[in-house]
């Protein structure tokens, strides 16, 4: 459906938000991920998981934006990333990824 008048434009536009990953163990910005606006972010994570290269599970997924870990997993993204305009929505976000436990034991038997 094409929108008819600027306004209805710009109100598709607000309802989905581009989000560029950024990761301290990579050099490159992931730019692929575009999510509805009223998304959380555990749905925000679920599609990192399933898109980003290596397929980190969510759980070991910590996410900051403007300085602040996201620890609430049900928080609304339009929420999360007030100030967004019609102009520019995408926002810059650092990705952490934990290690996995791998079960070693670091004892020589």
């Amino acid at each position: 459906m094409v929108a008819s008048t600027p306004d209805e434009a710009r109100r598709t536009t607000e309802r989905f938000i581009r989000v560029a990953l950024k990761n301290p163990k990579r050099d490159d910005v992931f730019e692929q991920i575009r999510i509805e606006a009223s998304a959380t972010v555990s749905d925000l994570k679920a599609r990192i998981e399933a898109e980003y290269p290596d397929h980190p599970r969510r759980s070991l997924i910590t996410l900051v934006y403007a300085g602040k870990v996201l620890r609430d997993d049900g928080a609304v993204l339009s929420d999360v990333f007030l100030g967004l305009s019609a102009q520019n929505n995408t926002v810059v976000v650092h990705m952490v990824v934990k290690h996995r436990d791998c079960g070693c034991s670091s004892r020589n038997k």
